[in-house]
C-alpha cells in the first residue's frame, strides 16, 4: 500500500485471541512494515538490468554486424567461441564450421608456433599483436593485422579479435619498396653513366685533338718549308697516316655505338674461310705492330689445320680481331701476342688473342665491356676512347657469339669469342697481289666531286696509274659530261653535290649508259647510304676518308 504521505508499506496481519472482561475474543493483529527503500533499490536494480539488457543488445548488434572482421577464442583450447558476420565472409565457412574449428585451422602450419607463442603473451587492454599469416578456405592466402582484447565469454576466459586485412596494403608498400629500390639503383646508375659519359667527353676531346695536333702541325710544316723542310718527310708522312688511321677509328667508334645504339646496325652473316681471314688480319696487325714501334713483342698466328668456315659478317670479324690484336699489341710492351682459334664439337670456332702484357685488375674485370670506361692508369698512359671493347662486345653478340676474357695483373690477358662453325674443305688462303704499272693508263674517269680538297686527292691517286682525269663539280654536269664524252670508262661519284646529288644523276648516267660502272664515293657510312647508292645504280661504294689500298684494288678488279 502507497499511504498518502508517500510511504510504501506491509500490512502483515494474523488472527489472534484477545481476554476481556466479557471473556475470550479473537481479533487481528496488524503489523506495518515500511518497504520504500527496498521498492526503491529493487527499481534501481531492474532499471539496470534493463539498461544492461539494452546495452548488451547493443553490443552484440555491433559485433555481428561490424563490417570489421571479429571473432572470440577460448584461450586455453584456441577453439572458436563466437564469429560475426564479416569474419564468416572473409574466410568462406560458415558459422557452424567455425564453432568446430580452433584459429590453428585458419593459419598455415609453419605459422603455429608463432601464433601459440603470441596467444600465451598477455594483453594490456586493446593490443595490436602484430600481423600474421592466415588461410582462407579456398585456400587463399592473406596477411592480417590483429587487434584483441582479453574477456570473459560464458564463462571461459576468451580474446576477442578484430581483423584488418593488409595483403593489399603490404603488396603496394612492397611494390612501392621495389619501385624505390629500382628508382635508387636507375638513378645510381645514371650517375654512374653520366660520370663516365663526362669523363668520355672529356677524354674523346684530347683523343682527338692529339692526332690532330700530329696532323696539322707537320701539314703546317710542310705546307711553309716545302722542299726546304729539314725534318725527314718519310718521317713526317708516317706520323700523319699513323694519326689519321687513329682519328678514323675514334670516328668510326662513334659512328658503330650510334648504330648499335639506334638499332639500325646490319649484320650480314655468311661462310668465311677462316684461314684466310686470320692470314689477312696477320699481315694487318704487322703493320699496326710497327706503328706502335712493339719492336721487342712477338706477333704469332697459330695455324690450325682443321680449317673450315666461320658464320659471320667478314667486316665486323675483322674490326672484333683487328680491335682485340691491336688492343693487345697496345698493352704488350715485350714478350707475345698469339692469336689463332680452335673446333669444339664441329659446331663452334672458339676464337682466342693471348699477350703478354699489363693484365686487367680485378677492380676493372666487372667495368671492361662497360661504355665509355677507361681504367684509371689508362688516360695518362695509353690512347683510346673506352669504345673498343663494349663495341667488340655487341658485334660478337650480334652475330650468336660469347666474349669472355681471363686475366692476371702484370701477367697477360686472353679474351676468347665464340661464332658458329661450318665444316668445309681446307683451302689455301687467296690474296690479291697489287700491281704497281700502269693498269690505267689511257683510261678515262670522270670525277664528280665538288669538294677541291677531295677532286685533287683522288686525282692524284689516279695520276700514278696513268688515267686520264675529267671533272664535274655538281651531278648535272656529270650527267651532261656522260652524254657529250662516250670515252669515259669509269665515273666516281660523290653522294652529295649542289643542284644535283650523286643518287640522281647516278640514275640517269645509267638510263643512257648502263654498262658503265659507277663507284659511289660518301662520307655517309651508314648501312643505308650505302644501299641506297646501290639502289640508285652505283656498281660499287667506297666510304670516305678513302682507303688506297683497298680504292687500288677495286680499280684492278
Amino acid at each position: 500500500q502507497t499511504t498518502p504521505a508517500g510511504k510504501n508499506i506491509t500490512l502483515i496481519t494474523n488472527k489472534v485471541p484477545l481476554v476481556n472482561s466479557k471473556g475470550i475474543v479473537y481479533g487481528v493483529l496488524g503489523t506495518y512494515i515500511d518497504i520504500t527503500e527496498r521498492k526503491e533499490t529493487e527499481l534501481e536494480i531492474l532499471k539496470e538490468k534493463e539498461k544492461a539488457e539494452e546495452s548488451e543488445k547493443k553490443y552484440r548488434l555491433l559485433y555481428e554486424f561490424n563490417p570489421m572482421p571479429m571473432s572470440i577464442f577460448d584461450i586455453d583450447t584456441l577453439a572458436f567461441l563466437s564469429v560475426n558476420n564479416a569474419f564468416i565472409d572473409k574466410y568462406g565457412f560458415t558459422r557452424d564450421e567455425f564453432l568446430k574449428m580452433s584459429i590453428l585451422d585458419i593459419r598455415p602450419e609453419s605459422e603455429n608456433e608463432k601464433l601459440k607463442q603470441a596467444v600465451r603473451l598477455p594483453d594490456n587492454g586493446i593490443t595490436n599483436v602484430g600481423v600474421f599469416i592466415h588461410k582462407k578456405k579456398n585456400g587463399e592466402i592473406i596477411q592480417v593485422e590483429i587487434i584483441r582484447h582479453e574477456i570473459v565469454f560464458n564463462n571461459k576466459k576468451a580474446k576477442l579479435v578484430l581483423i584488418n586485412d593488409v595483403t593489399e596494403k603490404i603488396k603496394a608498400e612492397n611494390s612501392l619498396l621495389s619501385i624505390n629500390d629500382e628508382l635508387r639503383v636507375a638513378k645510381e646508375k645514371a650517375e654512374q653513366s653520366d660520370k663516365l659519359k663526362s669523363a668520355f667527353l672529356a677524354n674523346m676531346s684530347h683523343e682527338i685533338r692529339t692526332p690532330l695536333n700530329s696532323i696539322v702541325g707537320f701539314s703546317k710544316i710542310i705546307a711553309q718549308k716545302g722542299a726546304n723542310c729539314v725534318y725527314n718527310y718519310e718521317e713526317i708522312a708516317s706520323i700523319i697516316d699513323f694519326n689519321s688511321n687513329v682519328l678514323i677509328q675514334i670516328i668510326d667508334d662513334i659512328i658503330d655505338l650510334s648504330k648499335i645504339e639506334s638499332g639500325i646496325l646490319t649484320i650480314n652473316k655468311k661462310p668465311l674461310n677462316i684461314e684466310e681471314i686470320l692470314t689477312n688480319i696477320l699481315a694487318a696487325n704487322e703493320l699496326i705492330k710497327r706503328k706502335l714501334k712493339r719492336n721487342n713483342v712477338e706477333l704469332k698466328y697459330n695455324r690450325n689445320v682443321l680449317g673450315g668456315s666461320v658464320l659471320a659478317d667478314k667486316i665486323r670479324l675483322s674490326q672484333i680481331l683487328n680491335n682485340l690484336i691491336s688492343n693487345a699489341l697496345k698493352y704488350t710492351k715485350k714478350g707475345v701476342v698469339e692469336f689463332g682459334y680452335k673446333i669444339i664439337e664441329n659446331t663452334t670456332v672458339q676464337f682466342y688473342i693471348k699477350d703478354t702484357g699489363i693484365g686487367i685488375p680485378k677492380e676493372d674485370a666487372t667495368m671492361i665491356f662497360t661504355r665509355f670506361y677507361k681504367a684509371k692508369n689508362e688516360i695518362t698512359t695509353f690512347r683510346g676512347i673506352g669504345l673498343g671493347l663494349p663495341i667488340t662486345k655487341q658485334l660478337v653478340e650480334k652475330m650468336d657469339g660469347n666474349i669472355w676474357f681471363e686475366s692476371e695483373a702484370d701477367k697477360g690477358t686472353t679474351f676468347y669469342f665464340t661464332l658458329p662453325y661450318i665444316q668445309t674443305e681446307t683451302t689455301t688462303p687467296k690474296r690479291l697481289i697489287i700491281k704497281t704499272t700502269s693498269d690505267l693508263k689511257d683510261k678515262t674517269i670522270l670525277i664528280a666531286e665538288d669538294d677541291d680538297g677531295n677532286y685533287l686527292l683522288a686525282k692524284m691517286l689516279l695520276n700514278e696509274f696513268g688515267a686520264i682525269i675529267i671533272r664535274a663539280v655538281n651531278g648535272q654536269e656529270a650527267v651532261q659530261i656522260c652524254k657529250e664524252n662516250n670515252s669515259i670508262n669509269l665515273v666516281l661519284m660523290d653522294m652529295k653535290m649542289p643542284i644535283m646529288d650523286g643518287l640522281e644523276a647516278t640514275k640517269l648516267i645509267k638510263e643512257f649508259r648502263n654498262n658503265l660502272v659507277i663507284i659511289a664515293l660518301s662520307a655517309n657510312v651508314f648501312d643505308e647510304a650505302k644501299i641506297a647508292a646501290l639502289n640508285a645504280g652505283c656498281d660499287y661504294f667506297i666510304s670516305k676518308p678513302i682507303d688506297e689500298k683497298a680504292f687500288i684494288e677495286l680499280l684492278q678488279s
